[in-house]
């Protein structure tokens, strides 16, 4: 299990389920099979571990974590004990543990708003990551970059649809038809890092008139900086759990909560047993 991505998912949803006055180090990005004894709090995905913190694993027992200040990750492996400790996850006697770096330096502390609903469905590992019915996407959130495929629902009468995008003065940007529910910005759609945009479809009858009143809504482009880290650890269609997990993670760090949600749904399919992930996909 790659735990490479897993990193701020862990983190993510520390401040979820408890209380936190600073950074953690260590997070745990996955979780497999039964654990021993292990000091509070429990290990579980998206837990923090306290340095000193002892993990009793038996045989057929894995977990990953990731150290966020140094950007290394962890998989450990039962039977045996592990200490969390501030160079990472050691093995104390007969476990082994497997270290590899996933970024230069620390990666991004993350804290999980969770009071938006996801409205999504995802299909993931060894298929292709695919947003389900919105009314319009994206909407009142940040995407991670600026070649973003609009969707809409099909609109009653409507023979193809005019899309059109704005920039925040209002003035257009960028514009297309289409005979799809959705179509894909291209390079030359101006859409820049950091920015906020607006966009509308209207629905056209076959000579290209418009049949009821526009549709819009608003969306910005994610920053530099989580731009440049949500492209380093976005996973490929069959990547690991753990992977995931990250990039949902830093995805809702960056406020691209729409698509960060409508992997929460997926993870929580895949470990269903799971609170933590209940959690963030009800």
């Amino acid at each position: 299990m790659s735990l490479l991505r897993a990193t701020t998912l862990a983190i993510l949803v520390t401040s979820l389920f408890q209380p936190s006055t600073g950074r953690a180090d260590v997070l745990i990005t996955d979780v497999t099979g039964k654990p021993g004894l292990v000091s509070k709090p429990p290990l579980a995905i998206l837990n923090e571990m306290a340095n000193g913190s002892l993990v009793d694993a038996p045989a057929g027992f894995q977990f990953s974590a990731i150290d966020l200040v140094t950007g290394k990750e962890y998989l450990a492996s039962g039977p045996g004990q592990f200490r969390i400790t501030s160079g990472g996850v050691l093995s104390v006697t007969t476990g082994t543990v497997k270290m590899r770096s996933v970024a230069e330096g620390s990666l991004p502390d993350v804290r999980i708003a969770t009071g938006k609903l996801s409205r999504a469905s995802m299909t993931m590992r060894g298929g292709s990551v695919l947003l389900g019915k919105l009314p319009m996407y994206p909407s009142n959130t940040a995407i991670p970059d600026t070649t973003p495929t609009l969707r809409w629902e099909h609109m009653a009468g409507a023979s193809s649809y005019r899309v059109t995008v704005s920039d925040d003065t209002n003035k257009t940007i960028w514009q297309r038809n289409t005979t799809e529910a959705q179509l894909a910005l291209t390079p030359d759609s101006g859409l820049r890092l950091g920015n906020r945009y607006t966009w509308k479809v209207e629905p056209l009858n076959q000579t290209g008139e418009p049949v009821a009143n526009a549709t819009s809504t608003g969306f910005s482009v994610v920053a530099a900086d989580a731009a440049r880290i949500l492209d380093l650890i976005k996973p490929a269609p069959d990547a690991s759990f753990s992977a995931w997990v990250l990039y949902a993670a830093q995805l809702q760090q960056a406020g691209a909560t729409d698509d960060a949600q409508t992997i929460w749904q997926a993870l929580a399919r895949e470990r269903p047993a799971d609170s933590n992930l209940k959690k963030l996909a009800k």
